[in-house]
């Protein structure tokens, strides 16, 4: 049985979803069945819990290709989720997404709105609510795990790749900044194929996915959200009967974001400061230009 040899960790509104998108149309490379089956990280409940023998069938068909991966954007900042690949697969390599934390703070926040986790709308509100959230207060009752609305720790990418350089040696990680992918697809691309020992392949539109949106009929997520919680209880997995993915194909709509206020932004470029000064530090970049007034 084929065993995945990389994984994209995250962190989450990073360009994970492109490039996983990306990799799955080269010839050589075989991503999962699930594109996030959070299998190592069980401090993250937010996808069905899968026995070791429903994660292997994931790869069942990847015996011919170089490189067998899959992305779960919550590894990089679970405690569990890169130990465990790590004794599990002692050779496997990482690749993680990085975003200025001003501007992914807020992208993530409308993601946990889509996704049916958060219940405040206004971006500087469920920024404020975070201590609170963190006493187990005002947590939405839709929400699959409580980290996800914890803003400040998610987005604190300069503290996770340190974490993750303590355990893994910076010879199996690659890491790949958002606004390099945007400005030169093609150069990020050659990078990652690179460091995945993969042969040249450029038969493919370097095209973004999962652009933003909302929902025409916002009880959809909520639905969904508690149908899963619900058979989670109950010890069952979700019965997948395509309802919801059907709602979804009617419901959904490609919306830009809200765009935050001088005020919320310079807040997020204080409260981001110095792990932005950290990350830059582990990455051999100058990142101030993220912070700078």
């Amino acid at each position: 049985m084929t065993s995945p040899n990389f994984f994209i960790i995250g962190a989450p509104k990073c360009g994970t979803t492109s490039l996983s998108h990306w990799l799955a149309q080269h010839p050589r490379v075989f991503m999962s069945r699930i594109k996030e089956p959070h299998f190592f990280s069980p401090d993250f409940p937010v996808s069905e819990p899968l026995t070791r023998e429903k994660y292997n069938n994931l790869f069942m068909d990847a015996d011919n290709c170089l490189a067998v991966g899959e992305a779960s954007v919550w590894y990089l900042l679970s405690r569990h989720a890169v130990p465990q690949i790590d004794h599990q697969i002692p050779n496997a390599r990482f690749i993680v997404m990085l975003r200025n934390p001003v501007e992914m703070a807020p992208s993530l926040h409308w993601q946990t709105i889509f996704n049916g986790d958060e219940d405040v709308r206004d971006f500087r509100v469920a920024w404020d609510l975070q201590i609170e959230r963190a006493n187990g207060l005002k947590i939405p009752k839709s929400c699959r795990a409580p980290q996800l609305v914890q803003y400040q720790a998610a987005c604190s990418l300069g503290e996770q790749v340190d974490r993750l350089f303590r355990t893994i040696s910076r010879d199996r990680v690659h890491l790949v900044f958002l606004g390099d992918m945007q400005s030169n697809p093609k150069d990020s691309w050659e990078q990652v194929l690179r460091f995945l020992d993969l042969p040249p392949f450029f038969d493919l539109k370097f095209t973004p996915q999962n652009p933003s949106r909302r929902w025409r009929n916002e009880w959809v997520p909520r639905l969904n959200q508690g149908y899963y919680k619900l058979r989670t209880a109950m010890g069952a997995p979700p019965l997948g009967f395509g309802i919801f993915r059907k709602l979804k194909a009617l419901s959904v709509i490609e919306e830009p974001r809200p765009e935050i206020d001088l005020e919320t932004r310079n807040l997020l470029k204080q409260a981001f400061r110095d792990d932005i000064t950290l990350l830059g530090e582990l990455a051999g970049r100058d990142l101030s230009g993220w912070y700078a007034q």
